[in-house]
């Protein structure tokens, strides 16, 4: 796993208006079936890691819980941010592949 190329491809999905940011708005994108996949600081509380494992679970979408807010928050240039969206399947399947090892 690569995380600076993740970390840069969640910079470019932001810069390309396919990232949504904050919690409110990745509920909104899950009920609406336009999240591909989310993003859980390893640092956010247990109650928001559960209602978005639940969620994610429940809308057949991956969860990633293993980078810090302050890794996430810097990667897209905002401060504090503890639950991103990629909207795109793209950009979704390009931070997987390379979650995976790096194969497509």
């Amino acid at each position: 796993m690569n995380r600076s190329k993740v970390l840069g491809y969640l910079g470019l999905a932001r810069r390309a208006n396919r990232l949504i940011a904050g919690s409110d708005a990745a509920l909104w994108a899950l009920s609406q079936g336009k999240a591909r996949l989310v993003f859980i600081a390893s640092d956010a509380a247990r109650n928001t890691v559960n209602k978005f494992a639940n969620k994610c679970h429940a809308s057949n979408v991956p969860m990633i819980n293993e980078y810090s807010s302050e890794e996430l928050s810097k990667a897209i240039g905002k401060t504090l941010c503890k639950v991103l969206t990629v909207t795109d399947r793209g950009f979704s399947q390009a931070i997987l592949g390379q979650l995976n090892g790096g194969i497509k």
